[in-house]
């Protein structure tokens, strides 16, 4: 039997798990805090958000964002189905568009010609953890006032010109699944440069409460919360977290470690005339190119 994936855990982070247990502080607490802080800093991005999974990531990206009921987020017609879901859970309507067949990510002329009055944003996904052209997808947004959040469900640890996956955007949502790069057995992550996003995703994944629990259970006095506004339970627990630090600690060794299995696969069905591989090293290459040029203020198209 050869599993579809197969996470990296090993007995250390089985021990983070179990110190995390004996502290008595099992839920949200300052093992989360230390994981955001940790991801944000790994990623460039100023803000992380530790949630119970992507898909509720997403929910949060959407609501933050101000998608609402009537409104259209152009998506890739290929992806697992939580990228449209997060798009039904606040009212709105996917509108698929094609991918590329090379890199599996959406195709930037087929998204041109689905933005209609209607549409508020584009949920751009790095498939199967292939960094989607950012820029051109920013460039977009920008020239018809659109909002670009990214499902970076499979990214963790990918850059993109020089910047690792969840700098680039406002609203980047990161998974923790099993099949992921790095588990914590289930979780996600959002990060965010906008202070104001940041912050209300703090609260909507606490119900709301304008005070969290490690705040109040640190308080020598006691505190009364507010619930300032409907709100979810998408916290992530202090265990998750713990394994979580672990995992990111050795996120880098992990994707050399894939590298090497997909390197394997490669040679052993390259020559295979009717499988067609991801065009990576092509897309890399490429993308290498344009960040050099855009540096160097040459101007020029990468082949």
């Amino acid at each position: 039997m050869i599993p579809i994936a197969k996470p990296y855990l090993t007995q250390e982070d089985a021990q983070a798990a179990y110190d995390t247990i004996l502290t008595g502080w099992i839920t949200q607490g300052p093992r989360v805090a230390e994981f955001e802080e940790n991801f944000a800093k790994y990623t460039g991005a100023k803000y992380a958000v530790a949630v119970s999974n992507c898909t509720t990531g997403l929910h949060l990206a959407m609501i933050v964002a101000g998608i609402k009921d009537g409104d259209e987020v152009i998506c890739p017609s290929m992806s697992y189905i939580a990228t449209a879901n997060s798009i039904k859970y606040v009212g709105a309507k996917p509108v698929f568009a094609e991918i590329n067949p090379e890199t599996y990510n959406l195709d930037i002329h087929d998204v041109k010609k689905r933005i209609t009055p209607r549409t508020k944003a584009i949920l751009l996904v790095h498939q199967i953890g292939m960094p989607a052209d950012i820029s051109v997808f920013r460039a977009l947004c920008d020239e018809h006032q659109l909002i670009l959040i990214e499902d970076a469900a499979c990214a963790i640890g990918c850059s993109y010109q020089g910047k690792k996956i969840g700098s680039h955007s406002d609203l980047v949502c990161f998974s923790f699944h099993p099949r992921k790069v790095i588990s914590t057995g289930d979780g996600g992550m959002v990060t965010t440069n906008n202070e104001a996003f940041y912050n209300r995703m703090k609260l909507l994944r606490q119900h709301g409460m304008s005070i969290n629990d490690r705040v109040r259970h640190s308080s020598s006095k006691i505190m009364f919360e507010d619930h300032v506004e409907v709100g979810y339970n998408y916290r992530m627990t202090d265990i998750q977290a713990a394994v979580g630090i672990k995992q990111l600690a050795k996120l880098d060794w992990i994707i050399e470690e894939r590298r090497k299995v997909a390197k394997r696969y490669e040679n052993e069905l390259g020559d295979i005339p009717f499988i067609r591989l991801p065009r990576a090293r092509r897309l890399l290459h490429q993308l290498a190119i344009l960040f050099h040029l855009s540096k160097t203020g040459m101007s020029g198209e990468a082949e």
